[in-house]
């Protein structure tokens, strides 16, 4: 809700990991264990989840590797989200 509100609804996002899509999937699967509010949307035929309509609407690109992300309509300003945790490694290393 950051970025609507900052006006930045417009920035793309892009998940940079080999587990991302299926870390995706593993959420509407496991949408059991999450807050009452969201349990309760999960019954509708609405998403519970808000990266379901980023997907949507191409603002959240979820890709596997570096290179397949320069293959989409990469485009900045934007959010990606690489890394290893001490940031030495790894697809955070093509964008320092």
């Amino acid at each position: 809700s950051h970025l609507p509100t900052a006006g930045l609804s417009h920035i793309a996002m892009y998940l940079v990991s080999r587990a991302g899509a299926g870390i995706m999937g593993y959420l509407e699967i496991l949408a059991e264990w999450v807050n009452s509010g969201r349990r309760e949307r999960v019954y509708i035929p609405e998403s519970p989840f808000l990266h379901n309509d980023m997907i949507a609407s191409n603002r959240l690109h979820i890709v596997s590797d570096v290179w397949e992300l320069s293959a989409k309509r990469y485009a900045e300003p934007c959010v990606v989200l690489a890394g290893h945790p001490s940031l030495r490694f790894g697809p955070v290393m093509h964008f320092l």
